[in-house]
This record gives structure tokens, C-alpha cells and sequence, in this order.
């Protein structure tokens, strides 16, 4: 028997939603970045279009997600990927 919550577990600041932060294309490929809140941090991903995960990372606050999120975008398209 699991113990009963006495509070309701909050939803955080997205709602408990992946945010997609941006999405890149190489001739028929696509992958698509994204992050999701866990307590007391955020989780950044790379995924392709048929849900393999590339990159994954914890970081712990929006402003180191954005960071690296903006570096691996600018990785990528140095590899010859462009914004959709």
C-alpha cells in the first residue's frame, strides 16, 4: 500500500508539458529540441523525428537550458542542418 498524498504535486512552470524550442531539417530528416521541468531542475533533448533520443542532458535552471540549447542549434547547423 502506497502512501496517500497530502497536497497536490504541482505542475510546475510548464504545466507539465515539453516545450519545443526549436526544430531542424537535413534533406527528409528532421530532429526537434525540447525541454521538460523535473523538481528542481529541466531536462534538454534532441530527438529525431521517429522519437530516437540524440542528446539528452539535466541542467539546473532556464538560463543554462537556453545556453545550451543555442549552442547545440549552432552545432548542428554548422553540420549543414537548417531551421524549419
Amino acid at each position: 500500500m502506497q502512501p496517500e498524498r497530502t497536497h497536490a504535486a504541482s505542475a510546475g512552470l510548464f504545466k507539465g508539458e515539453a516545450l519545443t524550442l526549436w526544430r531542424l531539417r537535413r534533406d527528409a530528416t528532421r530532429v526537434s529540441c525540447f525541454v521538460a521541468e523535473w523538481p528542481g531542475a529541466y531536462w534538454l533533448a534532441v530527438e529525431c523525428a521517429g522519437g530516437e533520443l540524440l542528446a539528452s542532458e539535466t541542467l539546473s535552471s532556464l538560463d543554462e537550458v537556453m545556453t545550451r540549447s543555442d549552442q547545440t542549434r549552432s552545432a548542428w547547423i554548422l553540420e549543414g542542418w537548417t531551421e524549419e
